[in-house]
């Protein structure tokens, strides 16, 4: 299996429904709304991935406290 040197990226972003079109438009996929279980408030959507596939995958992030 062909390994990739990226394995999770995160584009933090002021204005999360902008970001969320912007990039479903541009890479014509659906991002997921990852579930915050860690207490802190950020807001996550996460690009689709296979794990047993090449490529890295990652979210978007928003901290409303930044």
């Amino acid at each position: 299996m062909q390994m990739n040197p990226i394995g999770w990226f995160e584009i933090y972003v002021d204005d999360m429904s902008r970001a969320k079109a912007f990039y479903e438009s541009v890479f014509k996929v659906t991002l997921e709304k990852l579930n915050n279980e860690t207490g802190i408030d950020v807001e996550m959507w996460v690009f689709p991935c296979e794990m047993e596939s090449y490529g890295a995958t990652g979210a978007l992030c928003k901290m409303s406290d930044v």
